[in-house]
């Protein structure tokens, strides 16, 4: 969902979102993955990135 697409209710637009928060669009993670799910992709990525091995596969 971009900013553009939020509510008209809310006040609020792709400036005001982006200067406060640094957000321009959010994605709807698929049925049955967690928040857990995506952080343990994401500290897998960034310890690889940094070249520090992970125990998770």
């Amino acid at each position: 969902m971009a900013n553009d697409a939020l509510p008209v209710a809310w006040d609020v637009d792709d400036a005001w979102v982006r200067r406060r928060t640094g957000i321009g669009e959010r994605h709807r993670a698929a049925p049955g993955v967690t928040t857990g799910d995506l952080a343990l992709t994401a500290a897998v990525r960034a310890l690889a990135v940094a070249g520090s091995p992970s125990s998770t596969p």
